[in-house]
Order: structure tokens, then sequence, then C-alpha cells
């Protein structure tokens, strides 16, 4: 059985589970389409994954485990669970601009040590969001980067950092605000 159909299957005996370890484990998915497919490519370690996280309106607790650790610290490997908030919004921003290609992961979760190194040498942020599984480096292979920033924006959900010279928007799930 491939990977979309165990994780289709396997949603028809977690999604009636209330309570689980995870924090959105059983959780009814926010506002949108009942189901969503995330497509990502992790640059750093060429790894490539498409997945269904959303089915029938539910998230699915295996395609978390999957995710948060495809979305690990490529650096140390530590894995941390990603917001799902934060799925949702990068769901969202290729949603608008009706993108459908893998969207390209630069950066997801940050371990301290990490992003410790980050802060000396380019500046990342003490307390990035990062570090809490709330944000993502990306770009979307084919769509200009402005537009990308644009459509974040447009969506007015949390942060959206343009970080043109780097060729990378970050998203997160803080305030709204951008730079």
């Amino acid at each position: 059985m491939d990977r979309r159909a165990f994780l289709k299957t396997s949603l028809g005996v977690t999604a009636g589970l209330a309570a689980a370890s995870l924090p959105w484990t059983g959780k009814p998915a926010l506002a949108g389409p009942s189901t969503r497919t995330l497509r990502l490519y992790n640059v750093n370690n060429r790894e490539r994954l498409s997945i269904e996280y959303v089915v029938d309106g539910w998230y699915n607790p295996d395609a978390q485990q999957i995710l948060d650790e495809f979305l690990r610290d490529w650096r140390t490997h530590e894995v941390h669970p990603i917001d799902s908030q934060l799925l949702d919004y990068v769901f969202a921003v290729a949603n608008e601009l009706n993108f459908e290609n893998h969207v390209n992961v630069v950066s997801a979760f940050r371990s301290r040590s990490t992003n410790n190194r980050l802060v000396r040498s380019n500046g990342a942020a003490r307390n990035s969001y990062h570090l809490y599984g709330r944000a993502m480096d990306l770009r979307m292979p084919g769509v200009r980067l402005r537009d990308v920033r644009a459509a974040a924006v447009g969506l007015h959900h949390g942060g959206v950092g343009y970080y043109p010279r780097s060729d990378f928007l970050h998203i997160d799930t803080g305030e709204y605000r951008t730079w």
C-alpha cells in the first residue's frame, strides 16, 4: 500500500479519537477546503513530500508526524511539532496563487543550537518562531517572490518577511506584521 492510501485508510481509525498527545490530533480543521494537500520540497536535503494533511475536515495525525519529521531542523535532525496553522497558511498562500507544484522549504523548525548560530552569523531573531514550529522560509518556483509576498500579505494572517536578496519569503503564525 502506498503512503497516500495508507494515510486515507488510517484516517478512518484516527479521526474518531478525541484525545492524543499531539496538539491537533482529532481536531477539526480550521475553515477552508475539507481536504488539503501540501506538496513540499526541502532544498537542503532534497527530500520531496506530497501529503493530505486534512481529510474530510479533520487534521490527519499520521500526516502530522510525517510533516514534523519532514520539516525538522535539517542541520541537527531534531524534530518538533509543526503548528497546524502554519501548514494552513502555506496551503492558503499556494491556493491564492493556484500553485500546484512543490513549495520549496528553505527552513522550518530550528533547534536552539541552530538558531543561536544563525543569530550570530545572519542576524536571525533570538526568539524566532522557527524555534516553536511556527515559521517557514519558502519559495515557489516559477512564481515571482513579490507575488508570493503579496498573496501572503493579502491573507492578513501572521508575519510576512520579504527577503529578495536571499530569494525566500518568511511566514509565521504570530501577530499580523510585515517587514
